[in-house]
C-alpha cells in the first residue's frame, strides 16, 4: 500500500492530485495488482508520460494549432529556413535552428537523411516497452538481487504532491519489502532512461521537401486579446490602435514569435501596447469568475479570417463580443478544430505528421494561388464574361427540339442553375443540350457558394495590418532604428566640430529623410499591398479560375488552411450573437 501510494504522487502531473482522487487511484492498483497484465499496464502509462511533464502548449483560441511549429530545411536551404518547435529553451529535444552549428539540422528528403546532433533527447520509452517485463520477471526470480545506483538523478520537474507523506514513511528502509522494492525498479526505470546519440528527431519539424519557409511565414506569431479593464494603463489608446478597440473594454497586445509552456510564467510581446510588455498567456480565462488577467493568444492571420466573417455577419469587426466570448471559456477542451488532423497532432509538443504540413500554411499570403490569380485576368478587348465557358462544335444545339429545358427563357434556365452544385450542373450539361454551353460569369457564382473562403472573388478588403507582419520583422525595423540613431548621433558631433555652418541644415535634411521612412506596420502592410491580386469582374475567367484551384488543389496548402480556419472561425462567429 505504501509503494502505491509513493507510486501516484512521484509521478509529478503538471496539476497533482486531490487526496481523494489519490486515495481512488491506489485503490484500482490494488485491485490491479490480483491482476498483474492490468497493473503492467497502469505502469506503463506512468513511464511513457513521465518524459517531459510540466510542459504544456498553448494554442491559438481562433483555430487550435500551436504557435511552436517546426521546420526542417533542406541542405541546399540557408540556416534561417530551419527553427526550432518549441518556446522554451528548457525542453530536451533536438532545437532546429539554435544548436551551435545549425547546420547539423538538415534534411535531404531522404528516410534516412540527416546528421548527428549534439542535443540531447530523451529516448522514446515506448520503443522498449519489453524492457518493463523484463524487469518484473526478473523479480520473480528468487535468487534476483536489486542493484542499486549510489545516486538517483534528480527529476526534472518537482511539485509537493508528496508532502503529505509522513517523515516516519520516507525515513523508512523501502529495500526490505517486494513493494518496495518493485517501487524502486520504476524509480530506476524513469531515472536512468538511455541517452543514445540521436539523430534529429523527425517528428520535431515538418519536412522542407514537403512546404517551403515562404509558405509557413507567420505560423508561429501570436497577438493576444486584452482586458483593458485589468490592465490599469490599457485604458489609454494607442495611436496605432484599430477603431474597434477604442471605445471598447478590450485591446491587442504586440506581438510574439513562438509562446512558451505554461509553466514558464509570462510572454514578452513587441511591441509594448497599452503598457502591456508581458502578459499572462493562456488558451482560456482560468477562473470563473471575472478571472481577465488573462491574455487570448491567435494567429493574426486567424484574427484577419474573424473580421472577415464578421463583417459579413455584422457589417463590422464585433470584437466586444469576441472579448465576451473568450472570457467566458473556462474548459480546455473548448479549444478544437472541424479538422481532424489538429487532433492528431495535438500532443504533449506538437506532432509533425507527415501529409499535415498544410496545418502550419499562412492562409493569406499564398505564394502558389497569387500566379493563378494574375493568370485569370483577361486583357482581350473581346473578352466578357458573358462568353461561352466551353469549346462545343458548332451543332451542339442539334436536338434541342427534344429537350424540354429549351423550352424556358433563358433568365429562368440561369436561375435553376443558381440551386445547383457544380456537380450537379457537370451531370446537367451530359443529358440536356441546352446547358452543354454556359455563361463564365456562373462560376463566379459557384466559387462564392462553394468557396466562400477565396474571398479574393467577392472582397477587396486590405488585410489586418498586424497580419502583414511578424515579431522578428518589429525586433528587425527596431535593431535598425536604434543603429540610425547612433550613426546620426555620431554624424552630429563630427559635423558640429568639423563643418558647423552646414550643420543645421543638414540636420533638417536628415530628420525630414528619417521621417518619411515607414513604420513596421506601414512597410508590413505596403508589401501585403503589393502582394494582393484584385479579380475585376468583367475582365476575369471565372471558369478558368475555378478549374485552376479544384485542379491545384494539393498543392494549395496555404489555401487548405484558410479554408480550414473559417469553418472553425464561422462557428465562433455564429456563437458570438448571443455575446452581443
Amino acid at each position: 500500500m505504501q509503494f502505491l501510494t509513493r507510486l501516484v504522487v512521484s509521478t509529478n502531473i503538471r496539476q497533482p492530485l486531490q487526496p481523494k482522487c489519490q486515495a481512488r487511484v491506489v485503490h484500482i492498483l490494488m485491485i490491479g495488482l490480483r491482476h498483474r497484465a492490468a497493473l503492467y499496464f497502469f505502469i506503463f502509462l506512468l513511464i511513457t508520460t513521465k518524459q517531459a511533464m510540466g510542459y504544456t502548449e498553448i494554442h491559438c483560441r481562433l483555430c487550435a494549432v500551436t504557435f511552436n511549429i517546426s521546420r526542417r530545411r533542406l541542405r541546399t536551404e540557408p540556416e534561417w529556413m530551419s527553427w526550432t518547435c518549441t518556446g522554451d529553451k528548457k525542453t530536451s529535444g533536438c532545437q532546429l535552428g539554435k544548436l551551435p552549428n545549425p547546420a547539423t539540422c538538415t534534411d535531404e528528403g531522404k528516410d534516412d537523411s540527416g546528421d548527428d546532433c549534439d542535443d540531447y533527447s530523451r529516448k522514446d520509452v515506448t520503443q522498449d516497452s519489453t524492457d518493463l517485463d523484463a524487469i518484473m520477471d526478473e523479480r520473480e526470480d528468487e535468487d534476483y538481487t536489486f542493484e542499486e545506483e549510489d545516486q538517483y538523478e534528480e527529476l526534472e520537474y518537482q511539485t509537493d504532491c508528496g508532502s503529505d507523506i509522513s517523515e516516519e514513511e520516507s525515513a523508512m528502509d523501502i529495500d526490505n519489502e517486494p513493494e518496495d522494492q518493485l517501487y524502486m525498479m520504476f524509480r530506476y526505470f524513469i531515472n536512468n532512461e538511455p541517452r543514445p546519440k540521436h539523430k534529429c528527431d523527425r517528428g520535431r519539424g515538418y519536412d522542407g521537401k514537403s512546404i517551403t519557409a515562404i509558405e509557413m511565414r507567420g505560423c508561429n506569431t501570436a497577438q493576444c486579446l486584452l482586458s483593458k479593464a485589468h490592465h490599469d494603463s490599457a485604458m489609454r489608446e494607442e495611436a496605432d490602435d484599430q477603431d474597434f478597440e477604442r471605445g471598447g473594454r478590450y485591446c491587442l497586445s504586440g506581438l510574439c514569435d513562438h509562446v512558451r509552456s505554461r509553466d514558464s510564467g509570462s510572454e514578452e510581446v513587441v511591441p509594448s501596447r497599452h503598457g502591456v510588455s508581458r502578459p499572462y498567456v493562456d488558451n482560456v480565462s482560468i477562473q470563473a469568475d471575472g478571472d481577465n488577467f488573462t491574455a487570448i493568444p491567435f494567429h493574426p492571420a486567424c484574427f484577419d479570417i474573424f473580421s472577415r466573417l464578421s463583417r459579413k455577419r455584422f457589417g463590422y469587426i464585433n470584437f466586444e463580443a469576441l472579448g465576451n466570448w473568450c472570457f467566458d471559456q473556462h474548459d480546455w477542451d473548448s479549444v478544437e478544430s472541424n479538422d481532424k488532423n489538429v487532433k492528431k497532432c495535438s500532443d504533449q509538443w506538437w506532432n509533425h505528421r507527415d501529409g499535415c504540413e498544410y496545418l502550419a500554411a499562412n492562409p493569406l499570403f499564398i505564394p502558389d494561388l497569387a500566379p493563378i490569380l494574375r493568370g485569370v485576368v483577361q486583357d482581350d478587348e473581346n473578352f466578357s464574361p458573358q462568353n461561352g465557358s466551353f469549346n462545343v462544335p458548332p451543332n451542339y444545339h442539334d436536338g434541342d427540339g427534344d429537350d424540354v429545358f429549351n423550352t424556358l427563357p433563358l433568365e429562368i434556365r440561369l436561375q435553376t442553375l443558381s440551386y445547383l452544385s457544380s456537380s450537379d450542373i457537370a451531370n446537367l450539361r451530359l443529358v440536356s443540350h441546352t446547358f452543354r454551353q454556359l455563361p463564365i460569369f456562373l462560376w463566379r457564382d459557384l466559387l462564392k457558394a462553394e468557396i466562400p473562403w477565396l474571398w479574393e472573388v467577392w472582397s477587396d478588403d486590405v488585410p489586418f495590418i498586424w497580419a502583414t507582419t511578424t515579431n522578428e520583422a518589429i525586433v528587425e525595423h527596431r535593431k535598425i532604428e536604434e543603429e540610425t540613431r547612433v550613426w546620426r548621433d555620431n554624424a552630429r558631433t563630427i559635423i558640429k566640430q568639423e563643418m558647423p555652418e552646414i550643420y543645421d541644415e543638414w540636420d533638417q535634411d536628415v530628420a525630414k529623410l528619417l521621417s518619411e521612412r515607414p513604420g513596421f506596420l506601414e512597410a508590413g502592410r505596403a508589401d501585403a499591398m503589393n502582394e494582393m491580386v484584385r479579380l475585376p469582374i468583367g475582365k476575369t475567367n471565372w471558369f478558368q479560375l475555378y478549374t485552376e484551384i479544384t485542379r491545384n488543389w494539393k498543392s494549395l496548402k496555404g489555401l487548405q488552411n484558410r479554408k480550414r480556419i473559417w469553418i472553425d472561425v464561422e462557428k465562433i462567429v455564429d456563437e458570438l450573437i448571443e455575446y452581443s
